[in-house]
């Protein structure tokens, strides 16, 4: 399946992450929802 998404890997723990710590470095961002699955929905 990870061939057939955009990134061309598998997500980790560290991807969500890292998506968690920009969110809480972004002081003017609010009650957002980051979809973090490497395109998947794309696909």
């Amino acid at each position: 399946m990870a061939g057939k998404m955009p990134v061309r890997r598998d997500g980790e723990a560290s991807d969500v992450a890292q998506t968690y710590l920009y969110l809480m470095q972004q002081g003017f961002s609010t009650g957002q929802v980051i979809v973090v699955d490497g395109g998947h929905v794309l696909v």
